[in-house]
């Protein structure tokens, strides 16, 4: 509900500050917002991050530059600072080609993604993520095709199998003696 609302404050804000490029363009819940990780299987706690990404039709790609401010936005109001602290900070690290990609994509733009680039753990990642605010029906709808596409790449006959075991390992190597619970032997990850 924090983020449903958040989305709701931020896209307001945004139609004074940056109003659609048409004039004739009128903005309501076409973004997509996707919850990954454990905040999209529903079991973010105290230490989790809410791993968000933010995708938009292909026919509302010319209005590009305000759904990406209502993305900053949304972002900057769950993420900031207040009396008590922070509500939640924000990873958008799960989207596309990473920090490189665009904040927000077009759902054509994640399709080819994953049909031609993503990584077998990536398709894993969005195997736990489910819309949590904006349209929500859209986002389930997307994310099924998105698997669909994954399943196609690296589901059949146990293709991502190595590619997942060097990523494995890599995170324990990496992340395992820092954060043992989550990526040491054994951990969160293993469970996964």
């Amino acid at each position: 509900r924090v983020i449903a609302s958040a989305y709701q404050i931020a896209m307001w804000n945004r139609l004074g500050a940056t109003p659609p490029a048409s004039t004739a363009y009128i903005p309501h819940d076409q973004m997509q917002v996707i919850a990954l990780g454990r905040l999209g299987v529903r079991e973010f706690d105290v230490g989790s991050d809410a791993d968000l990404v933010f995708v938009i039709p292909d026919e509302d790609a010319s209005e590009h530059r305000f759904w990406t401010a209502v993305a900053e936005s949304l972002i900057d109001i769950i993420s900031a600072y207040t009396g008590e602290g922070v509500i939640f900070s924000v990873d958008t690290r799960l989207r596309p080609y990473g920090r490189e990609g665009s904040l927000v994509q077009t759902v054509s733009k994640y399709k080819e993604y994953f049909s031609n680039h993503a990584e077998a753990w990536e398709g894993i990642a969005y195997m736990k993520a489910r819309g949590v605010a904006g349209n929500i029906e859209h986002a389930t709808r997307f994310l099924n095709e998105i698997q669909e596409a994954d399943w196609r790449r690296w589901g059949q006959g146990g293709r991502s199998r190595q590619s997942l075991v060097e990523m494995r390992s890599r995170l324990e190597r990496e992340q395992g003696q820092r954060n043992p619970l989550k990526a040491g032997r054994g951990g969160y990850y293993d469970i996964d």
